[in-house]
């Protein structure tokens, strides 16, 4: 199975596209790794959720959170979200 076909089989069973799958499912656990592992630089986070560029992994983060992995892990220690 291709990638291209195994992406068109997820579409038309789900509606998604399957890397706005795999971006969500990468982000939320990039939130809860951002929380859990506080010594953990963002770097370290963007590698272990499948990303090898942490600007890219920012981007993206900030694109669905709509903050920056930074704020996201202070926000969240401080008890504002």
């Amino acid at each position: 199975m291709t990638a291209n076909y195994l992406s068109t089989i997820f579409r038309q069973r789900t509606g998604r596209k399957l890397i706005d799958y795999l971006t969500q499912v990468r982000m939320e656990a990039a939130k809860k790794l951002l929380c859990e592992n506080v010594t953990a630089s963002v770097q370290d986070i963007a590698l272990m959720v499948g990303y090898n560029s942490s600007r890219h992994f920012s981007t993206l983060f900030q694109k669905q959170t709509g903050m920056t992995p930074s704020y996201y892990r202070k926000a969240k220690s401080e008890g504002r979200l």
